[in-house]
């Protein structure tokens, strides 16, 4: 067991080409997203924006992701636009392969300030593409004829369990901690969240309001999916059923609820877990990614 588990780490990297695809994939979502984002940059991103500045101090790393907050930004506007221009501008390199370890260090540096400061408007799923893209640093394409070729797979190798095992670390104790909320035990939970107006549409709270019985039964397959995943996400014969489940699920958190990038990265998410062949028919389909 230990021989095998030792073989798979220093084994040739044998998920390139669906990292390839992820990848391609998220920077095209965070191109378009910076882009929507652009008419309300100083608002969203700069020191005298709604989402405020925290207070900005030298200590610790975490100064590094917090740059946006830095009194300096105050009377020095164009430092906000360099951040969101030079996400852009490294994102097209990192989609087209160009200078592929500078521009993950630099898409995960300046993503990560800009989503920090920002964090006021936006939904959760911002915190995991932060970690998704330190984790992406770390896999870097290989060749035998590189020095480093047997570290580098041991390193991608690594860092492409680590993201297999936070997505379902976070599926884990999004469903754990549900268990403490009578809410969810009684199967009531999306009945009070689609009366907020904020986190629902007209169709999705004329639905669940008149049908409670279907708002329960929806209630109870989230806590199944959501407790379920870090099982059945690994079992061949269900993995596509059920990953299409969970797609038409986070779809609907985002076009019904409002909570966007959210519902789209869990389902980008999904590709990690396909098998290659997937990625083929996918590749096909998407030709240009």
């Amino acid at each position: 067991m230990i021989n095998q588990l030792a073989s798979y780490f220093t084994s040739d990297f044998k998920q390139w080409n669906k990292i390839d695809f992820f990848k391609r994939i998220l920077y095209t979502f965070l191109f378009f997203n910076t882009l929507t984002l652009l008419p309300v940059v100083s608002d969203i991103f700069g020191y005298n924006g709604l989402a405020g500045s925290k207070g900005f101090t030298w200590n610790g790393s975490g100064a590094l992701l917090n740059l946006l907050s830095h009194p300096i930004t105050h009377n020095h506007t164009w430092i906000t636009w360099g951040f969101v221009l030079g996400q852009l501008f490294f994102l097209i390199l990192g989609f087209f392969r160009i200078k592929p370890l500078l521009s993950s260090v630099m898409i995960w540096f300046l993503t990560t300030n800009l989503f920090l400061k920002g964090g006021l408007f936006f939904t959760g799923g911002e915190v995991l593409i932060n970690f998704i893209l330190f984790y992406l640093i770390f896999i870097q394409y290989t060749t035998p004829k590189t020095s480093n070729y047997r570290l580098q797979n041991v390193i991608n190798n690594t860092f492409y369990i680590i993201l297999l095992i936070q997505i379902c670390v976070l599926y884990f104790f999004s469903f754990f901690w549900k268990l403490f909320d009578e809410n969810w035990t009684n199967g009531m939970a999306l009945y009070y969240v689609v009366q907020i107006e904020t986190f629902s549409s007209a169709w999705l709270k004329l639905i669940f309001t008149e049908q409670l019985w279907l708002a329960k039964i929806a209630t109870y397959l989230v806590l199944f999916y959501q407790g379920s995943f870090p099982i059945l996400v690994w079992i061949k014969k269900v993995k596509i059923p059920f990953l299409i489940f969970g797609t038409i699920f986070h779809l609907m958190i985002s076009f019904g609820m409002g909570i966007f990038t959210f519902g789209i990265i869990m389902t980008l998410s999904y590709i990690l877990f396909l098998e290659d062949k997937h990625i083929i028919w996918l590749r096909e389909k998407l030709k240009y990614i």
